[in-house]
């Protein structure tokens, strides 16, 4: 089970990277993808349930890319901290992040979320 988690991790993580590249530099970018360490934003504390899961697959998705994972967690007001950082990063494949999928969706409709899409 582990092993079927990890490949599909790694499956949308290549997804949305490519997809991310592509939009910031083409193919060629693509190709050449990570040049240098990669930022994983987590919205909650470290050695917490959402951690530990991004812990374990970004060691899997490090050495297929051959780069470097960095952890880097944002805990507060229910993930809401973190998902503000991650929404506000440059989309250029360098800041990604691992989310807690029902928390992101069910904060805005509790409340007024500081995280919205960036207007370009």
């Amino acid at each position: 089970m582990k092993k079927v988690l990890s490949i599909l991790f790694i499956v949308a993580l290549a997804l949305s990277l490519t997809a991310s590249l592509a939009k910031a530099g083409g193919a060629d970018a693509a190709s050449d993808y990570p040049k240098r360490p990669v930022q994983v934003i987590v919205a909650y504390k470290a050695g917490g349930g959402t951690d530990v899961g991004a812990r374990i697959l970004c060691s899997v998705a490090e050495k297929i890319l051959g780069q470097p994972l960095v952890i880097v967690n944002k805990p507060g007001a229910d993930g809401e901290l973190g998902y503000t950082e991650l929404c506000m990063a440059d989309p250029d494949g360098y800041t990604i992040g691992f989310i807690n999928l029902p928390t992101f969706v069910s904060l805005p409709l509790q409340r007024n979320t500081r995280y919205k899409k960036r207007r370009r």
